[in-house]
């Protein structure tokens, strides 16, 4: 094997490597912005005694939706 293909095999070990920790920290950020989103409406939910809870319950829902789709902007923008 050649150094050339030392070389290749290791960059593409380490684009493996990168492309794993960048879904780790995806995953991790979608958990913690789910609580986040989950604590401020009960929060409101709290303050206004649940009386707008279904309001809080649908712009909770739409947030998660929102925060956690997957990118759609399209890669090739010739």
């Amino acid at each position: 094997m050649s150094a050339f293909d030392d070389l290749k095999n290791k960059a593409a070990q380490l684009a493996e490597q990168a492309k794993e920790s960048l879904t780790d920290a995806k995953d991790n950020l979608e958990k913690i912005s789910d609580a986040a989103i989950e604590k401020v409406g009960d929060a409101a939910d709290s303050v206004t005694g649940g009386k707008f809870a279904d309001k809080i319950d649908a712009v909770q829902s739409k947030a998660h939706d929102l925060l956690n789709k997957d990118d759609e902007t399209p890669t090739d923008q010739a």
